[in-house]
């Protein structure tokens, strides 16, 4: 079981530690309300005739990128992560796929092309390892996901990413409990929105 810090900071509630389930439930999307964050943990390890249907649905220039990857395990992590996304964003657009436009950002992160006015869909992506996190919400947002596994140092982890109460919170536990505050499958963490 994976735990994930969540804060809704777009009405400015305190972020809560929620777990992540083995297996998440598979369906489409409930509709996004107007000051709702939905997130999503995907496995980039897919079957081969998945992972088929994910190149399939890649851009050009995805294709090409994914050309350029020098280890097929880290090119199918490419493709799958962004095959989903496209199927993801697919769902809450009601378009295809293989129709989705991406832009980069001003620092990278990949964002969809068109209007940037009121209603637009956001979403900001994580990998680790074999795992990528979606969020999608109605304004910018951010997510992180970080694989750990018993050589990590949790210590510098906490040091790194817990705010002020988390870290006191971290070191008041028991030295044994450290590891398992971090699970190995993931732990994710929505920063504050960017301003």
């Amino acid at each position: 079981m994976a735990e994930m810090m969540v804060g809704d900071s777009l009405e400015n509630k305190p972020k809560q530690r929620m777990a992540i389930p083995a297996q998440w439930p598979v369906g489409k999307p409930a509709p996004l309300a107007a000051n709702e964050i939905q997130v999503w943990l995907a496995d980039l390890q897919q079957p081969a005739e998945r992972q088929a249907h994910l190149a399939a649905i890649l851009s050009a220039e995805e294709q090409e990128r994914a050309a350029r990857f020098r280890f097929a395990e880290l090119r199918d992590c490419f493709i799958a992560g962004r095959g989903l996304l496209r199927e993801l964003l697919a769902i809450y657009l009601n378009q295809p796929a293989a129709t989705l436009q991406f832009r980069q950002g001003p620092q990278g992160k990949p964002l969809l092309a068109g209007g940037r006015g009121k209603g637009d869909l956001h979403f900001n992506v994580s990998h680790s390892a074999d795992w990528a996190l979606y969020a999608v919400a109605s304004r910018e947002l951010g997510v992180d996901l970080e694989c750990m596994d018993r050589m990590t140092n949790p210590v510098a982890i906490a040091e790194r990413i817990c705010t002020p109460r988390e870290w006191a919170a971290f070191q008041a536990m028991p030295t044994e409990q450290w590891h398992s505050a971090f699970s190995p499958a993931g732990r994710a963490r929505k920063p504050l929105p960017r301003h």
